[in-house]
């Protein structure tokens, strides 16, 4: 009689193949929900990484420019023992990939001592396909480090900004109170004459796929020609 109870106790406390299953089943759902929640939560914060670090490059590229065209400077400076005399120019132009500017400046870096280099450089920032992507354009940084007589050309090209879709360029004409989206002086119009302040855009695609816009100005300080001879 002792034992009868004991089997039937046993008997009472087993689960069934059908009950073993739906637990199981139940427990898988309830792990891969947590699994699928705990993965996102990962994700999300490497996302928004991704995004901060795009728009902090953005903002860095920006800024550089502004630094180096405040520090922009013509000359009328010519040697008079050189068949070919540097050219200082300020020039924006309309590009094939939004707009070019190149400058002279005192913007240039010494990296090495004992270098024969000054602080005197010619800068051009503008548009260029990707090398290994042609729909991508980059917004590039040219630098020469002696001003020559071929103003545009020459010098080390260093991707500034990654995946642009518009760079422009505008000058405050403050005679007529108004944009000018070209500057060249080098010509009649604008011969020798510094433009006081440049506006920039540079647009780009957000994380939504839309078009993004950074604006900024900078202002050029010293905004006559140098004359050396008159000094």
């Amino acid at each position: 009689m002792f034992n009868g109870r004991i089997k039937k106790l046993n008997h009472l406390r087993c689960f069934s193949l059908m009950e073993v299953m739906v637990a199981i089943t139940i427990l898988g759902m309830i792990s891969t929900l947590i699994y699928t929640s705990f993965s996102r939560s990962l994700e999300v914060p490497e996302y928004l990484r991704n995004i901060q670090e795009r728009y902090h490059k953005v903002r860095v590229a920006m800024e550089r420019m502004v630094t180096e065209i405040s520090m922009a400077y013509l000359s009328k400076h010519r040697d008079p023992n050189s068949d070919e005399p540097p050219s200082y120019i300020i020039r924006i132009r309309e590009n094939d990939n939004g707009d070019r500017l190149d400058f002279t400046a005192l913007a240039h870096m010494k990296m090495y001592e004992n270098v024969n280099e000054s602080d005197q450089c010619e800068i051009g920032y503008f548009l260029e396909p990707d090398p290994d992507d042609s729909e991508i354009l980059n917004l590039m940084r040219r630098e020469q480090k002696r001003i020559d007589y071929q103003p545009g050309w020459g010098g080390i090209k260093q991707v500034l900004a990654e995946d642009v879709i518009d760079f422009q360029v505008k000058v405050w004409v403050e005679d007529e109170e108004e944009w000018a989206e070209e500057w060249d002086t080098t010509q009649i119009e604008q011969f020798e004459k510094i433009p006081k302040i440049i506006s920039l855009e540079l647009t780009i695609l957000d994380e939504n796929d839309e078009e993004l816009t950074f604006y900024t100005k900078t202002k050029i300080m010293m905004d006559t020609p140098l004359d050396l001879i008159s000094m």
